[in-house]
């Protein structure tokens, strides 16, 4: 089972790499004047809206204290940015669990390197991810716990999700 999904993975990249070529390709057929960016046609394939958030926002304020709060004493982390993360569908998937009201906002740390995978498929179990109580989508109320599955650049550089989680 857990080959099966790393082989899914597998799948999804090729079949991401796959579309790029034929949206390429049905491009240079219609002779499109205007060029677009490799990088906006990356952005693209990801199905999702990513909105900077204004750092003299209300919503830039709150989950800048939130970081505060929930961070560690000795190893602090620095805002570089804020995204709001709208992902195609995502809204309409989650109205199914309306009905639950135990919900919060909790922080999940994930390697940069699965970013863009996230952003097109959202968070999904992983064959290798039998942590402590078995395999499941991690989420903590305080960023220092999740920032300890933080993958880093080199510049030590790294992304935090702020999730809205339906407990149940």
């Amino acid at each position: 089972k857990d080959m099966l999904l790393v082989l899914a993975d597998i799948e999804l990249a090729q079949s991401l790499q796959a579309q790029k070529k034929e949206e390429e390709e049905e491009e240079e057929k219609e002779m499109v004047k205007e060029v677009l960016h490799p990088l906006d046609k990356d952005y693209g394939l990801l199905k999702c809206e990513l909105t900077l958030v204004d750092s003299s926002s209300e919503d830039y304020k709150l989950i800048e204290t939130y970081v505060k709060k929930t961070g560690s004493t000795y190893q602090k982390l620095r805002i570089m940015n804020i995204w709001k993360v709208n992902r195609e569908g995502e809204s309409h998937r989650f109205k199914t669990h309306d009905h639950l009201g135990n919900r919060r906002l909790l922080w999940h740390g994930t390697n940069i390197a699965v970013v863009a995978a996230i952003l097109k498929s959202g968070l999904r179990i992983m064959p290798h991810s039998g942590g402590r109580v078995g395999k499941g989508i991690y989420f903590a109320s305080e960023n220092s716990k999740s920032a300890g599955y933080v993958g880093t650049t080199s510049s030590r550089e790294g992304i935090m999700l702020l999730n809205e989680v339906a407990l149940g």
